[in-house]
């Protein structure tokens, strides 16, 4: 697991590519050169966190003892340093489609968060006119930038960007700061800063992307407009909206209704270049109706066997490296479902804990299993003749197999035993004391479990209760 610094050494000098939009749109501008205005190149980069950023690194390296005020803006920078020096810099454009051309997921993971990043920028111009900012350029900036570590990691280590996506889409409640500590050792947030201040971005800047000065008004409209565009992007019923409209109606003193028609109008607005990101926008989920937004749960994916194994040693290095400064019990039951699911190929899996009296365990997190009689019979007493009970009494394992159904199916709930499956399930100790059970099968699919299988089961488990105790020292 790399250290912050290293993260910031390797980013730090990476040429960032831009979107095939703007590589496009700037031979249009260079064809006309002599007619094109620094506000028609800002509307341009503005569009593109990527390339906004480029702007910002050549318009700092720039300034003399002559310039002592940093600027702050694109169409501010573009107009001191001259429309023909900023052709000639940007002459050789990468796209960020050719860059990762052959790595699809890749591809796709860095255009939703520049789409995303986009729609915030438009939040944040729009609230920061309801408040009469006067520079609102810098808030707008502020949002389009405050994600960029996370397109970055998408860029250079998809895997692990991968993982984080998936275990906050599996782990209902999760933030974001707890996936990405307990996979990258820090948050991306802390990355962010730490790539502004390696770029020399402009200070103002960096204190409006910095959540840890959220008391000052411009700052929480950064962090609403970023919150609100992630929010939706899962759609209008994601079940921190309602948060983010609280938040901004106290921000903007507006009725709720004068609100919601704001952040529907920035959707509409932002939704006009989907185009440029070749993502369904927000506003595709539009209208806001009433209901419960359905959750989608992905299939494992088929993988090779050193795909496996790099996986999952990924994952138990994460384990290992958790400690409660960078981890929290969820991301680590996380990390090791992840490993189970994408590493083994395990379809349906049960976390459960035990609860505050120390007599139950109860389900806590869940992934493809049945919403009906498993989901419920899978708890049990730790009194009970259960076989899931009897497991707790140490840290142990089970595979339910052909070989040993006829002695272990009486003790099995009706639900697992009338399935029929085989199925792998552990115990979980912390300070020697019972702390939960996981339990694993392979839903429909055939022959996945195997031996190798259950042994890399197993490990993971292990891996996963020893960063719990380690959570508790």
């Amino acid at each position: 697991m790399r250290r912050l610094a290293e993260w910031v050494h390797s980013l730090g000098g990476h040429n960032l590519p831009v979107l095939q939009r703007s590589v496009r749109a700037m031979a249009e501008l260079r064809g006309r050169e002599d007619s094109v205005t620094a506000r028609d190149i800002a509307e341009l980069v503005l569009r593109d966190p990527f390339l906004t950023v480029k702007v910002l690194r050549f318009s700092q390296a720039r300034l003399t003892r002559r310039q002592p005020t940093e600027v702050t803006t694109v169409e501010h920078a573009l107009m001191m340093h001259g429309v023909a020096s900023f052709f000639r810099q940007f002459r050789d454009l990468v796209s960020l489609e050719d860059s990762l051309d052959s790595h699809p997921g890749a591809l796709e993971g860095t255009l939703a968060v520049a789409s995303r990043a986009h729609h915030a920028a438009v939040n944040a111009r729009n609230f920061s006119a309801l408040r009469h900012d006067v520079e609102s350029e810098e808030v707008l900036i502020s949002a389009l930038l405050h994600d960029l570590a996370e397109m970055l990691l998408w860029c250079t280590a998809p895997e692990l960007a991968i993982q984080i996506q998936w275990m906050l889409r599996s782990t209902p409640g999760m933030r974001s700061a707890s996936a990405q500590k307990v996979v990258l050792g820090f948050a991306l947030s802390e990355l962010q800063l730490a790539l502004a201040r390696q770029w020399r971005l402009p200070a103002l800047l960096l204190d409006l992307m910095d959540d840890s000065q959220a008391s000052k008004p411009r700052v929480q409209i950064v962090r609403l407009s970023v919150s609100l565009a992630r929010h939706s992007a899962n759609g209008w019923y994601d079940p921190a909206l309602p948060d983010d409209y609280s938040g901004l109606q106290k921000l903007v003193s507006l009725p709720p209704d004068l609100v919601k028609r704001w952040v529907r109008q920035s959707a509409l607005q932002a939704a006009r270049h989907w185009r440029d990101f070749g993502v369904r926008p927000a506003a595709a989920w539009l209208p806001m109706g009433r209901g419960n937004w359905p959750v989608v749960q992905g299939q494992a994916k088929a993988r090779d066997g050193k795909g496996r194994g790099a996986l999952v040693g990924r994952c138990l290095e994460q384990l290992g490296s958790a400690t409660a400064a960078t981890a929290e019990p969820a991301g680590v039951i996380a990390v090791a479902l992840h490993a189970l699911h994408e590493g083994l190929g395990l379809q349906r899996l049960w976390y459960g804990g035990v609860n505050g009296a120390g007599d139950r365990v109860d389900a806590l997190v869940t992934l493809g299993v049945d919403s009906g009689r498993m989901l419920g019979d899978l708890g049990f007493d730790l009194g009970s003749r259960h076989l899931f009970a009897r497991l707790m009494e140490r840290a142990q394992g089970v595979w339910y197999s052909a070989a040993n159904r006829d002695r272990l199916m009486a003790l099995l709930p009706e639900a697992v035993r009338d399935a029929g499956r085989e199925f792998f399930a552990m115990s979980m100790h912390v300070n020697g004391a019972p702390s939960g059970l996981i339990y694993a099968d392979a839903g429909e699919e055939r022959g996945v479990l195997d031996e190798s299988r259950y042994n890399a089961f197993k490990q993971i488990c292990t891996a996963a209760a020893q960063a719990l105790e380690r959570l508790t020292a």
